[in-house]
């Protein structure tokens, strides 16, 4: 059942789960491959979605800085413009397939 699920969980991230060599070299690819400013969105990201206990091995704070761009991407949805902030984050390279999936 879920209650028996979310104790195995908790065991299983506090018994198995280590920052290791292998997380930083992972965390340092990202950041060489999306550069700063997407490596930051992506850390604000996973600052949200993150168990508490991955937080503290990430050594990522529960704060992000994420929570009021969402609310202001909804915004920009109900008024169209979030075709713009949608070029601003995307490498450009990428945009049409970006863009493919607003249809």
């Amino acid at each position: 059942n879920y209650s028996n699920y979310l104790i195995d969980r908790d065991l299983h991230m506090e018994n198995n789960l280590i920052k290791s060599q292998f997380t930083t070299d992972l965390f340092a690819q990202y950041k060489k491959h999306l550069g700063y400013f997407r490596y930051q969105i992506v850390l604000e990201g996973q600052k949200l979605i993150l168990p508490k206990h991955v937080k503290k091995l990430l050594n990522l704070s529960s704060f992000s800085m994420l929570k009021p761009m969402i609310f202001t991407y909804k915004i920009s949805r109900k008024i169209k413009l979030d075709k713009y902030l949608k070029i601003a984050l995307m490498p450009p390279k990428y945009y049409n397939q970006i863009k493919s999936l607003d249809y």
